[in-house]
């Protein structure tokens, strides 16, 4: 019986990290990482002061739920606040959140390790990286 046990708690211990429990939370976008994208994607013309003054009224916010449902809110001024929602599966520590557009699934994917989820959108025709992390 006590093999049994230890058998158990060990395969409990395997299937929560699958499930994807412990990324549930809310988490905020790393504003800093976001400009070096932006920096990167405007080009070597950028003018500083404006993409500082982007960054400070730009935010977004990701809430991973543990029955695996999400919300994600993205305000990026001068374009309207994009807020959505959808189911979020984490294996291993590769990510996926779904939401609808236009009737049909729309998955991003990323990476998960130690509180930060890494996602890659599309964005202009140009990859993009968005990075959140755990409050």
């Amino acid at each position: 019986m006590n093999k049994l046990s230890s058998l158990l708690v060990a395969l409990s211990l395997l299937f929560v990290p699958a499930c994807g429990s412990s990324a549930a939370g809310t988490y905020e976008l790393d504003k800093g990482e976001f400009k070096k994208v932006m920096t990167a994607m405007i080009g070597a013309n950028t003018d500083p002061a404006m993409v500082d003054t982007m960054m400070e009224k730009m935010s977004g916010t990701l809430e991973l739920k543990a029955d695996a449902t999400m919300t994600m809110t993205l305000n990026m001024p001068p374009a309207p606040t994009i807020s959505t929602t959808g189911t979020w599966k984490l294996v291993g520590d590769a990510m996926t959140l779904t939401s609808k557009t236009n009737g049909k699934d729309d998955p991003k994917t990323g990476k998960y390790a130690g509180g930060v989820i890494t996602l890659e959108d599309d964005m202009g025709g140009k990859k993009v990286a968005m990075v959140f992390r755990k409050k």
